[in-house]
C-alpha cells in the first residue's frame, strides 16, 4: 500500500483547482497562512533567539510562503526600521544567503504600540485584518508575548 502524499485526498492527485494551495505552501509543504505577533519585538530575546530561529525555519523551509512576523513595541520604528533591526540582527548568520534574507525580511512588519492602552490593540486588531485581506483568507494567528 502507498503512502498519501501531501496534496492528495483519498489517493486521488492534486487537482487544478489547488494550484493556489501550492503558492501558500513552504518548501516542505507548510500551507496554512500564518501571522506570529512578537510583544516586544525590539527587545533582547526577540534579537538573541527569536528572529534569528525564524530566519532558519524560513531557509530550511518550515514556514508557510503566507507568513507574517508582526514585531510589536514602544520605539517607532515602522516597517523599514523593523527590518533593520532584523537586518543587523542576522548580519553573521546570513553570510551567503543574501537573497534568502531579503525574502525572509519581506515578510516582516511593524506596529508601535503601548502594551497597557487598550488602543494599541485596536491598531494591531486593524494591522491583522489589512495582512489578512492581503493573504487573501484568514490566518493561524500565534502571539508570543
Amino acid at each position: 500500500m502507498r503512502e498519501v502524499q501531501s496534496g492528495e485526498l483519498e489517493g486521488k492527485p492534486r487537482s487544478e483547482s489547488s494550484q493556489q494551495d501550492l503558492v501558500l505552501q513552504g518548501k516542505r509543504g507548510i500551507g496554512a497562512p500564518t501571522i506570529l505577533v512578537i510583544f516586544g519585538g525590539t527587545g533582547d530575546l526577540s534579537g538573541r533567539k527569536l528572529i534569528p530561529a525564524l530566519f532558519h525555519l524560513f531557509c530550511e523551509g518550515y514556514i508557510p510562503a503566507a507568513f507574517r512576523v508582526v514585531g510589536m513595541a514602544r520605539r517607532d520604528l515602522g516597517d523599514e526600521g523593523y527590518r533593520a533591526f532584523a537586518r543587523n540582527v542576522l548580519a553573521e548568520r546570513s553570510v551567503g544567503r543574501e537573497t534568502e534574507l531579503e525574502q525572509f525580511l519581506s515578510h516582516l512588519v511593524y506596529e508601535s504600540g503601548n502594551f497597557t492602552e487598550g488602543e494599541s490593540y485596536r491598531t494591531l486588531s486593524e494591522k491583522l485584518i489589512t495582512i489578512e485581506n492581503e493573504m487573501g483568507q484568514c490566518a493561524n494567528k500565534l502571539f508570543y508575548l
